[in-house]
């Protein structure tokens, strides 16, 4: 399974409801239709980042709903966004998943030490991930390479208040297991769901 996420500089977030419905209307019916596709999400940050999410089977599906959204956003919502999106990507090596019940979100990028990445995707998947997944209001979690030495993980919880309990129990890991892997502080960005579309057959393919 491949991941592609893109951040969008909003202009104003008083715009979120009209791009969320014409997304809805408009680009989701497309999106669905690339190459396995397996799930979107939007998402709004409190700094006005609009955060989309896509999964799909391979790299070309995220790909071509890259090149579709470049399109999309031009010709019907480029007047609510200051420039082109911010785009990380990459295969994702671990995944838990425990419903769709989800209202709030953490986008989680870490720099590791050189030729840390292995072993910190081993911690992740064995250690990290499932105390994550043992807390009160865990949806689901992804983590993929978002570059050399760089891990980005994808996480939904039922609402803010067990996201950031959540964030609070991983950056306390992280700082008891972690610290000759990360090469400093997580960037993070929280965000409010706003749209989620999932195509259970193909999730279910994938894990």
């Amino acid at each position: 399974m491949y991941s592609v996420v893109r951040l969008y500089k909003m202009k104003s977030t008083k715009d979120i409801d009209k791009v969320v419905d014409a997304t809805r209307n408009g680009f989701l019916p497309i999106v669905t239709k690339a190459p396995g596709f397996i799930a979107y999400t939007m998402a709004l940050a409190a700094d006005g980042e609009l955060v989309t999410i896509g999964f799909f089977e391979d790299r070309a599906g995220a790909d071509e709903s890259t090149r579709l959204a470049a399109g999309w956003v031009r010709d019907n919502v480029a007047w609510s966004v200051e420039g082109p999106p911010k785009i990380a990507e990459g295969e994702v090596r671990i995944q838990e998943r425990r419903g769709e019940d989800a209202s709030y979100g953490v986008l989680r990028r870490v720099k590791l030490q050189p030729g840390k990445s292995n072993e910190a995707l081993e911690l992740m998947r064995t250690k990290m991930v499932p105390m994550l997944a043992s807390l009160p209001g865990f949806s689901r979690v992804a983590v993929f390479e978002s570059g050399p030495d760089e891990l980005l993980s994808l996480a939904a919880w039922r609402d803010r208040a067990s996201a950031e309990e959540a964030t609070r129990q991983a950056m306390a890991f992280m700082q008891a297991n972690a610290g000759d892997l990360v090469a400093g502080p997580p960037e993070m960005i929280d965000a409010e769901i706003k749209l989620r579309h999932v195509n259970e057959a193909a999730l279910q393919q994938s894990r």
